[in-house]
């Protein structure tokens, strides 16, 4: 889950910056609503993301994501494979910060996975199940689910309030 990403802005207001490597960890979301404030149109509400325009051109007010996060719903693979599982339990979600990443399924029987991305980037060591990374899990698992209850519930209700 690491795709390089080059932005080039081309208003003077980013020469300080001009050439620069950023290493913040952005999403796909902020493509959309930095070609828009690229463009100089308001971001609609239902947009998720943030601009990368001040990012790239240094404000301090924009400070990089210290988490992305990462949903992958594989149940048509699964149920090609078993036409009778549950759909629902075919999905995870990834909270992935510079640090560590933590994987949690919607599979009961699937335990969480944590990989220290500085010790072993290529995650080959899960960490889950030793008891010294129990404070790592516990505050992913409650960073993710906060995200999950923002981005996913409560939007979707506002949404529905909003447009009915």
């Amino acid at each position: 889950m690491r795709v390089p990403l080059l932005v080039r802005d081309p208003s003077p207001r980013a020469d300080a910056t001009r050439g620069a490597l950023l290493d913040a960890l952005v999403e796909s979301i902020d493509l959309a609503p930095t070609a828009l404030a690229a463009l100089g149109v308001e971001r609609p509400d239902r947009y998720a993301g943030d601009s990368l325009l001040g990012m790239v051109s240094g404000d301090p007010q924009r400070r990089p994501r210290e988490h992305v996060h990462f949903e992958y719903d594989y149940r048509p693979t699964a149920l090609r494979c078993d036409p009778d599982a549950d759909p629902d339990t075919h999905l995870y979600w990834v909270l992935r910060g510079h640090d560590y990443k933590y994987i949690q399924f919607a599979d009961p029987d699937m335990p969480p996975m944590l990989f220290d991305l500085r010790a072993d980037p290529d995650e080959l060591d899960d960490l889950a199940d030793r008891p010294e990374y129990a404070p790592q899990i516990t505050a992913a698992c409650q960073t993710l689910l906060r995200w999950r209850m923002v981005n996913e519930d409560q939007r979707m209700a506002r949404w529905a309030l909003k447009d009915g």
